[in-house]
């Protein structure tokens, strides 16, 4: 294996790292807007 296959490999995952962050924000965000009175 290539250091740049390695690399990109390593890329993906960091993609999906942040896509899953970005939906545990949202999901922290609806619930605390629902825990919240207005």
């Amino acid at each position: 294996m290539t250091p740049s296959s390695q690399k990109s490999q390593k890329g993906v995952g960091i993609q999906d790292l942040a896509e899953y962050l970005d939906d545990r924000q949202r999901a922290a965000r609806k619930e605390l807007n629902q825990l919240q009175p207005r």
